[in-house]
Parts: C-alpha cells; sequence; structure tokens
C-alpha cells in the first residue's frame, strides 16, 4: 500500500511541475528548485550508519548560500566524483569499492 501511495504523490508532484511549467515556466522552475534541493528532515543515527560511510573526512562547504556536504574516501591520487540524486544519500555508493 505504501509503495502505491508513494508512486500516487510522487507522479501527482511530477504532473503538477510539468504542467505549471507550461503555465509559468519561471514559477514551476522556482518551486521545483524549492522543492528538490533540500532533503526532508532527519539524519542517519551513529549506529545505523551504512559501512561506506564509516571511514570517511566530512567537508561541508558553502557555494552561494548553498551547503553541500562532501565524504572523501581517501586511497591514491585519482580524484573521482559521485552525485547522487534528491532523497538519497552517498550509501548509494556501497557496491563501489573505495580504498
Amino acid at each position: 500500500m505504501k509503495k502505491i501511495q508513494f508512486f500516487i504523490i510522487t507522479k501527482s508532484v511530477g504532473i503538477y511541475l510539468n504542467v505549471l511549467s507550461y503555465v509559468n515556466l519561471e514559477v514551476a522552475k522556482n518551486k521545483a528548485y524549492e522543492l528538490f534541493s533540500q532533503p526532508r528532515k532527519g539524519r542517519i543515527k551513529k549506529e545505523k550508519m551504512p559501512k561506506t560511510l564509516q571511514n570517511v573526512t566530512y567537508e561541508t562547504f558553502e557555494c552561494q548560500n548553498e551547503k553541500f556536504q562532501t565524504y572523501i574516501w581517501h586511497g591514491n591520487d585519482e580524484i573521482i566524483l559521485l552525485v547522487h540524486g534528491w532523497e538519497s544519500n552517498a550509501s548509494r555508493w556501497k557496491n563501489y569499492y573505495f580504498i
């Protein structure tokens, strides 16, 4: 039942933003930015921290008044940028091998 509700809500938001973009693109853009630039409240508790995030260096930086959380896995000199989407988190990369 929850999956069906989530699907309906998600699709409704998408349809709303798409229709709004035909009526007023600027308003649609601002609403989408408001909605998708801020994750919902809540944090992962230390005891539930995925293994992927247990041995990392955390850094937060600010750009144009927006804060960005970064996680750094130390390894060799190669740098790879991994970016996840809205309502996701860095544990998404757990299937990758970080040294």
